[in-house]
């Protein structure tokens, strides 16, 4: 009954405290688990006891003997672990650009840094999308939103001037950075490009907007971490809805699309690569030292409890501390991160994409509960991401991007042909003049996940 209440007391408290960690439905089946045991063992002393008596043995040492050898085996069994592995991958995976890297990288500091030394970017004011979409409607506002960005687009304009451009960003920059200014500012360009494009000034618009989307995508083969990656690649997709529109504005002059051809050619395998942002994702979460200065696995496990408000002390924190190992192994539960991300890393310059051995090997730890480490299992469903969701969009972001340089080449009278990403055949033609789609990730015409333009 003192294992039991132990355990029982720990997964309480663990729920108590901690927001959003333990399903109600877990937390019973540990405590049924753990109780349906411990009246095993109680049954079983009791019986024990019983034949003693009847063939006239004293039962008290044995009895002792009894229960002492099961605490010490039930003991050793919560505290056993798995010897940790390692993973086939390091930091030194990850591409630096070869030179200038520090530079580049502090102008991209400048540009999405949080505080005194980032930018403010306001949208508050205004409905950027229906700016992009009416923007003589709202020529005053766009005017003043360019205004405001011209130190974004000083460095912009510097960074333009690097054939690559580094992300070193370490967890806590990922935190710290405004990365999603670089979204707000694809959108206050699309906004002055359709403007201008409206005053008949479209080389204007499409020289701004390609000088931008060739700074993203000297960036994007390098960037670091997932959400960075989707974020540079929302970017993208931004501009070249931007570009888009402004190549099918009435009348738009020949020399304005073929700035746009040269400025949109289709993004590459290396540009869309999600490999280094998974290398990342793997060291953020085994190499807790470079997160808050965490030497330990284990104790980034217990820090990274989201408490309640009312309760996060460090009292709270040691208990979590104490209580942790009764429920959490470490390596148990750091090795199915490091083989899970092995088979991630290696799948993701698959083409295309599909994660199939990822999500076997998820589809498989999901199905058997492991009882021996019931909290860390609990900690790594409740932690793996939807990877397909997530790359969707970056390759999406890819197929509209060959869809709108065949736009272009064929709009000039060149003929430009492209395989499907999906597919591998040649992209369809819509039922509008130009204009083609991708067959989607299933590879079928017609369905749900058909990418157009």
């Amino acid at each position: 009954m003192i294992l039991f209440g132990v355990i029982f007391g720990s997964n309480l408290v663990f729920r108590y405290l901690v927001i959003d960690l333990y399903d109600d439905h877990w937390l019973i089946v540990l405590q049924v688990a753990t109780l349906s045991l411990s009246l095993l063992f109680i049954s079983l002393t009791i019986y024990s006891r019983n034949v003693f008596l009847k063939y006239g043995i004293d039962p008290s040492l044995y009895l002792r003997t009894i229960i002492l050898t099961v605490l010490s085996l039930t003991l050793i069994w919560i505290i056993h672990d798995q010897s940790p592995i390692s993973s086939k991958y390091s930091w030194s995976d990850l591409p630096v650009p070869s030179e200038n890297a520090d530079e580049s990288y502090g102008l991209v500091n400048q540009l999405l840094g949080s505080g005194e030394q980032g930018i403010d970017i306001d949208l508050s004011g205004v409905d950027i999308r229906e700016a992009i979409e009416n923007p003589l409607m709202f020529e005053q506002e766009i005017i003043t939103l360019w205004e405001d960005i011209e130190p974004a687009r000083v460095i912009i304009n510097e960074l333009n001037s690097y054939d690559q451009i580094a992300d070193l960003s370490n967890v806590d920059d990922v935190i710290q950075h405004d990365v999603i200014n670089i979204v707000y500012i694809a959108r206050i360009y699309g906004a002055y490009a359709a403007l201008m494009t409206e005053k008949s000034e479209s080389e204007e618009a499409a020289r701004q907007l390609a000088q931008l989307h060739s700074v993203i995508r000297k960036i994007l083969p390098f960037s670091r971490f997932l959400i960075n990656k989707c974020i540079w690649m929302a970017a993208a997709n931004q501009n070249i809805t931007n570009a888009k529109m402004i190549s099918t504005y009435p009348g738009v002059h020949l020399a304005t699309l073929r700035i746009l051809k040269q400025g949109f050619s289709p993004l590459t395998d290396q540009e869309i690569s999600c490999r280094t942002l998974f290398i990342s994702e793997l060291f953020f979460i085994i190499n807790p030292h470079e997160v808050h200065g965490y030497n330990d696995f284990f104790e980034a496990i217990c820090s990274s409890f989201i408490l309640s408000e009312s309760y996060d002390s460090k009292w709270n924190r040691l208990f979590l501390k104490f209580t942790t190992p009764i429920i959490i192994r470490k390596n148990t539960t750091r090795n199915f991160i490091v083989q899970l991300f092995d088979h991630i890393i290696e799948e993701s310059d698959d083409h295309p994409l599909r994660f199939t051995k990822s999500k076997e090997f998820v589809s498989q730890y999901k199905k058997e509960l492991d009882y021996g480490n019931i909290g860390g299992w609990v900690f790594n469903n409740y932690s793996i991401v939807d990877l397909v969701g997530y790359t969707e969009n970056i390759l999406n972001a890819k197929v509209r991007s060959d869809l709108l340089a065949i736009y272009l080449s064929e709009h000039l009278g060149v003929a430009y042909k492209i395989r499907d990403y999906f597919s591998g055949n040649d992209y369809v033609k819509s039922d509008s003049l130009y204009l083609y789609k991708s067959a989607g990730p299933d590879g079928i015409l017609e369905t749900g996940d058909d990418v157009q333009l």
